[in-house]
């Protein structure tokens, strides 16, 4: 948890005696031992424990090495330079290294996560929104707060270890009437991941082998394996166009 430091102090400073409510978008074990020791006897109330992901969201897996995935992102963002993009590392020092890569690649890219101070992260969250960079890269605590109309693409570069998040993640594209694409890059290491996020939705992601870093069948079969009762998804193939609606805000310097 990012900020769990800020946290404390916190609630170091306010009164012994006093009324606590501790909110989570999701409650993994970390959060949940930090929510007991500030918190004595809590009741806790779950809301939409199971989110349920946007039925506008075509989702789909890459299988690519982890060596690899800076090529296929970068390969991928080539493709389709209007895109707005939102993308996931699991770690800070990952995300800062995919925007010094992207940006070697002349790609416009900002990063957001707990080691930026507060102003750094309010101003590439508005240069992503403005449209002067159209990649953003953030970690899952850092994006809790993201609210930008127009993300067309949210790719994770690293697959989430809560399936919950997985869907807090995809849930900011297809807003607003919108439709939107979520890549999800996987490699042999991240396959019982999968399986868990697929278990969680109920249904298998479309399998997306029309790249050149594709892994195989091998990994293929082993991956439908472990998904043997996990219901398909048909796949399209490629990397589709979302519909999308005109934005108000001018585009003027995406490409």
């Amino acid at each position: 948890m990012g900020f769990i430091h800020d946290v404390r102090r916190i609630c170091s400073q306010v009164p012994a005696k006093r009324q606590t409510l501790f909110f989570s978008a999701t409650m993994p074990a970390a959060v949940a031992d930090l929510a007991n020791s500030l918190c004595k006897n809590p009741a806790r109330v779950d809301v939409d424990p199971t989110p349920i992901a946007r039925p506008r969201i075509e989702q789909k897996v890459m299988f690519v090495e982890q060596r690899k995935k800076q090529e296929l992102l970068t390969h991928i963002l080539k493709d389709d330079r209007d895109a707005m993009v939102l993308v996931f590392s699991r770690t800070k020092h990952r995300a800062d290294r995919i925007v010094t890569n992207l940006q070697k690649a002349k790609i416009r890219a900002g990063a957001i996560h707990s080691n930026k101070s507060q102003g750094a992260r309010q101003r590439a969250l508005a240069d992503f929104a403005d449209g002067r960079t159209r990649v953003l890269v953030a970690t899952d605590i850092a994006a809790r707060g993201i609210d930008v109309d127009g993300i067309t693409h949210v790719i994770n570069f690293d697959l989430s270890d809560e399936p919950e998040n997985h869907v807090h993640r995809i849930g900011r594209t297809a807003r607003a009437g919108a439709s939107g694409i979520a890549i999800s890059f996987c490699d042999r290491d991240e396959l019982k991941k999968l399986a868990a996020i697929e278990k969680t939705g109920d249904m298998a992601l479309a399998t997306d082998d029309d790249h050149p870093f594709h892994m195989g069948e091998t990994v293929k079969a082993y991956r439908d394996q472990i998904t043997a009762k996990v219901k398909p998804a048909r796949s399209k193939g490629g990397w589709p166009k979302p519909r999308r609606k005109r934005a108000k805000r001018s585009r003027a310097g995406m490409r």
